[in-house]
């Protein structure tokens, strides 16, 4: 019984199969015109779509005690907002209107690819997408330049302060070891409690100046080695070429045409139901 009910099913599944594909023969020409009309509409539409060229750019992030000062985000909210002094200063260097800076806020993209900001901009006019990303870039280096120059100031006024606890630290020790050496004219007893209070008191001088000098040696490292500015790294001028990445014509054509052909064979079995069904209801 089991195998006669699997037979039963193998033949309705390709009596069902002989059906769709007989719909589909008989009705091809639905199929082929409605899948081409489809191609047609969509060549036809991306043919007077403006190309648009994206460029890129990297840098090299400015470092501060080998972490970037800022990370993607930060520039993403700078040159993304159409409002910003930024994009208002690219909009300047362009000759481009107010109305338009919100376009060109949309233009632009960035990502982080280890430790490197990683640009593109977008733009129909290929010398266009370039300068967008060479003036993006100019702006970001300078910032971050900027913000180096005020940590390195902020660590040299620092450097000068502790150069002069360690002078006067070096003063006093001076001071309690000439201290240590003079003989007090008093009784033996207070002559000890003075002689172990300047010994001490030298001790707590010697670990201060111990520490002055490792917190100068690391300021000293942050300042000389630690600390690295931004700089470009590659900008889309030829070598690498720009990339065209509107209208993928090919793809869209692609596209339409499986949409048009899912339409044509849904079309063409909803035909031949309403007929069945109409030949049905007139017997």
């Amino acid at each position: 019984m089991e195998e006669i009910r699997k037979q039963h099913s193998l033949e309705e599944k390709e009596i069902d199969l002989m059906n769709i594909l007989s719909v589909l023969m008989k009705r091809k020409k639905y199929i082929f015109a409605i899948t081409f009309l489809c191609i047609t509409l969509t060549a036809v539409y991306t043919l007077f779509l403006p190309n648009i060229y994206e460029a890129s750019g990297l840098i090299e992030s400015a470092k501060l005690k080998k972490e970037s000062v800022e990370n993607v985000t930060t520039f993403r909210s700078l040159f993304t907002n159409p409002y910003s002094s930024y994009i208002k200063k690219i909009a300047k260097e362009l000759d481009i209107s107010e109305k338009e800076t919100h376009g060109l806020a949309k233009s632009y993209g960035f990502d982080d690819q280890s430790g490197y900001i990683y640009i593109t901009a977008q733009s129909p006019s290929q010398e266009k997408a370039i300068r967008m990303v060479e003036l993006a870039c100019t702006l970001i280096v300078e910032r971050q330049n900027q913000l180096i120059k005020f940590a390195l100031d902020e660590i040299n006024n620092e450097i000068t302060e502790l150069k002069s606890q360690i002078q006067a630290t070096e003063e006093e020790l001076t001071e309690l070891h000439k201290k240590s050496l003079q003989k007090e004219k008093t009784d033996i007893l207070a002559q000890a409690y003075i002689y172990q209070s300047i010994i001490d008191a030298r001790e707590n001088a010697f670990m201060r100046r111990n520490n002055l000098f490792n917190t100068l040696r690391q300021k000293y490292m942050e300042s000389n080695y630690d600390t690295k500015e931004a700089k470009i790294i590659m900008t889309s001028t030829p070598p690498p070429p720009l990339k065209k990445v509107r209208p993928m014509r090919r793809k869209a054509v692609l596209v339409s045409a499986l949409i048009g052909l899912l339409i044509s064979m849904v079309f063409v079995f909803i035909l031949d139901y309403l007929e069945k069904n109409n030949a049905s209801t007139r017997r």
